[in-house]
């Protein structure tokens, strides 16, 4: 397996909204929003409209993940 040591951390941000129009759609009427962080500290982020808060997946250093 080969493998990239980085020292720097490299990720995306996402929006999720309903339907397959974007004009008129405001922030507000936004269904999901997820963020991915890949680096020494690997982290899945999403906080959806109809569930309360916001919810992190950690990947462990032993391959398992957590929710934090």
């Amino acid at each position: 397996m080969f493998q990239v040591l980085l020292r720097k951390q490299v990720g995306t941000i996402f929006g999720v909204w309903p339907g397959d129009k974007l004009k008129g759609i405001t922030g507000r009427d936004q269904a999901a929003a997820g963020m991915g962080v890949f680096g020494p500290r690997t982290c899945f982020v999403i906080a959806l409209k109809d569930a309360p808060g916001c919810h992190e997946f950690l990947l462990q250093d032993d391959g398992t993940q957590s929710l934090q």
